[in-house]
């Protein structure tokens, strides 16, 4: 299962919460962002930069961009 067909449907519910994934990684709510992240039992990268709130936002920000170049959004 690759991320966007796993993060399609949260990632349509962060935008309608009114999350705007064009903003950048040090601008949102990380606590926010790692509880979510618990839920789906993401773990993020070892080489990572970000902790695991700002990395699952990163990966949704990904979907996103795929989700937006397929015209999905």
């Amino acid at each position: 299962m690759t991320s966007l067909e796993k993060y399609r449907d949260e990632v349509k519910n962060q935008i309608a919460k009114g999350v705007n994934f064009s903003e950048s990684v040090w601008t949102v709510d990380a606590a926010y962002f790692a509880d979510i992240a618990k839920r789906y039992g993401y773990r993020r990268s070892k080489t990572s930069y970000f902790g695991p709130g700002r990395a699952f936002y990163e990966c949704l920000q990904r979907v996103y961009n795929q989700m937006k170049k397929r015209g999905e959004i």
